[in-house]
């Protein structure tokens, strides 16, 4: 193979590298914003027994928690994913406190080995 070609080649290779690390790098932004809000929404139903309203937020606000980790996982940041994993924990047993349905309790308790 020509070396020109080769340079080429790897040009686009170094190119789809960079395309990648910025839309990793807004996909985390666009993670971190959805959990911001969605925290803000959940803890607006702290102290209300209205549900299923109040379960389906934080659990929202806990999936949500763990994408992020997992985000933080792909950038090799260990001790990120598991300050996400542990925001996610107490979301979810904030989750299970005032008698969610059962249906949104087993799913949550699902979510939760994830955090171990």
């Amino acid at each position: 193979m020509e070396e020109e070609k080769i340079t080429n080649i790897h040009r686009m290779a170094m190119e789809y590298c960079d395309l990648g690390d910025k839309c990793l790098r807004e996909a985390i932004a666009y993670f971190q914003s959805a959990y911001q809000a969605e925290l803000f929404v959940a803890n607006e139903f702290k102290n209300s027994d209205l549900q299923p309203t109040r379960s389906v937020f934080y659990r929202s606000a806990g999936s949500i928690a763990l994408q992020c980790g997992n985000i933080a996982l792909t950038r090799n940041s260990k001790d990120d994913q598991r300050d996400e994993k542990e925001k996610a924990k107490w979301l979810f047993l904030q989750g299970l406190e005032r008698n969610p349905p059962p249906e949104i309790a087993d799913e949550i308790k699902e979510l939760l080995k994830e955090c171990e």
